[in-house]
């Protein structure tokens, strides 16, 4: 699945698909696709690459379910620190998951 998702990501990167809808000038379609990679790493133990995806993402990109898995993977990865200020950004967004 992982390949896939990266395979449509690098096409809209590209700008292969000019009809994406966008939210707040951000690309909606690959920051759900990005998020989606990085969810499937998570569930493969994958940590570092998770949180490398969920990184890129400039600060106003991130949403409930980016900060929602930064900090289940930074604690997964014994980073108590980083998992806890990610909660609190979660937290702090008003909306749950």
């Amino acid at each position: 699945a992982i390949e896939l998702y990266e395979q449509v990501l690098k096409g809209i990167e590209k700008g292969l698909f000019p009809k994406i809808n966008k939210e707040n000038g951000v690309d909606f379609l690959a920051k759900k696709i990005r998020f989606k990679i990085a969810e499937n790493y998570y569930q493969q133990a994958k940590y570092s690459e998770s949180l490398a995806l969920i990184e890129e993402c400039l600060p106003e990109q991130m949403d409930d379910e980016m900060l929602y898995l930064a900090a289940f993977a930074y604690k997964a990865k014994s980073d108590y620190e980083t998992a806890i200020e990610y909660l609190q950004k979660y937290l702090k967004t008003g909306t749950r998951i």
